[in-house]
């Protein structure tokens, strides 16, 4: 009885698979692979072209990007933006501006990433390989080579980090600027620069060093105001011109002028020689010393 029935089963079953080796349609492989490909476009949410994002807060835009095209891709929360005009907003007005071939928005991370962005942030052009920008923190930065220029000079470092809400960044890796009026060029160095967009103005920290033709100068910081090519140093000052050697609290030179003011506790020496005074200038002209309010000279037997 048992062989009969499954006797009976494969027969069924052999018929059935003639049938519908005969009659039944199949999909062919290319309709296989267009049906994949329509699942996988389905992944993309939007596709968009001539996009603008931008970020405000209680009426105060903070950045605007502006790209040709952008798409999103729903499984990876990403968008990628093409051809890329960007600007970061302080206080509400342009501060930064810049243009990119590709940025792309992590929108689970909250972070845009910008390849290779030049732009103007007010005083200087730049270019940096790439530029992270965390939303949610609302801070900046790359860890690769910027180069900052004007028509004055050049500011070169490695990494950079700033907010967009904010005037002003950091430039890292020991930074060199360099500038040239006239027949004068300064050369600007420290562990870091704080620099300033709007005004062009750097603050140097750590290690400071000046230098232009025969003078050099060490302090703790130091300040190039840019639209005066003016440079104070505060800190532990120490000076070096020819055949002077001199410190004080805090010292002021002009990129082009040929006087250094040095105040508060200013001390010289030239050829044995010693001499204090409340202020006291250094004429790089005259290859001279000028002292000012409480004087004392030291002259030295030997």
């Amino acid at each position: 009885m048992f062989k009969k029935v499954f006797a009976s089963f494969v027969l069924i079953l052999v018929l059935w698979l003639f049938y519908w080796a005969l009659f039944v349609p199949k999909e062919s492989l290319t309709g296989r692979i267009s049906r994949e490909l329509e699942r996988q476009s389905s992944k993309l949410d939007l596709f968009m072209k001539g996009v603008v994002f931008s970020e405000i807060i209680e009426g105060k835009k903070y950045w605007e990007i502006k790209a040709l095209t952008s798409q999103i891709n729903k499984d990876t929360g990403k968008s990628l933006m093409n051809d890329v005009q960007g600007i970061f907003f302080s206080n509400g007005k342009p501060s930064i501006r810049f243009a990119a071939p590709s940025v792309v928005w992590d929108m689970k991370e909250r972070q845009i990433k910008i390849d290779s962005p030049k732009g103007f942030d007010g005083s200087y052009n730049f270019s940096i390989p790439d530029l992270t920008w965390a939303l949610n923190r609302d801070i900046f930065w790359t860890d690769g080579p910027v180069v900052f220029e004007s028509g004055q000079g050049t500011i070169k470092g490695r990494g950079l980090s700033g907010s967009p809400g904010k005037s002003g960044m950091t430039i890292k890796g020991n930074p060199v600027a360099s500038f040239t009026r006239g027949k004068s060029s300064l050369i600007l160095r420290a562990q870091s620069f704080g620099l300033d967009g709007t005004r062009g103005d750097i603050t140097a920290a750590g290690g400071c060093t000046a230098s232009m033709d025969a003078l050099f100068i060490t302090a703790e910081e130091m300040k190039y105001f840019r639209s005066k090519t003016e440079i104070v140093a505060r800190g532990k000052v120490k000076i070096t011109f020819r055949d002077i050697r001199a410190s004080s609290d805090s010292a002021l030179f002009r990129l082009g002028g040929n006087i250094v003011i040095l105040s508060g506790n200013a001390a010289a020496s030239r050829q044995g020689s010693r001499m204090s005074a409340g202020s006291l200038k250094i004429d790089m002209k005259n290859n001279r010393i000028v002292m000012k309010e409480r004087t004392e000279v030291f002259i030295d037997d030997n």
